[in-house]
């Protein structure tokens, strides 16, 4: 993947987190928005009756970097 201004950063990796107080669409909006805000994260999917999201990054993007902006944002994720 070539992101301008990044490179090429590798293959897509997907990743999986729950976060017990996802409670509605709107929650996993907010999340979607900040994770889709790191360069390269993409291809979100959330459901809230798991509590749970996926994502795709390049490997230069880190599961901790992802919780981290998740975390930031006042979720309680952790990887799945």
């Amino acid at each position: 993947m070539n992101i301008p201004g990044l490179g090429d950063l590798g293959d897509l990796k997907t990743y999986r987190f729950t976060a017990k107080n996802i409670n509605c669409g709107n929650c996993l909006g907010k999340i979607q928005q900040a994770v889709e805000g790191i360069p390269g994260v993409s291809n979100f999917i959330g459901n809230v009756e798991e509590k749970s999201f996926t994502v795709q990054a390049p490997a230069a993007v880190s599961e901790s970097q992802i919780a981290g902006v998740v975390k930031m944002i006042g979720f309680d994720v952790e990887p799945a």
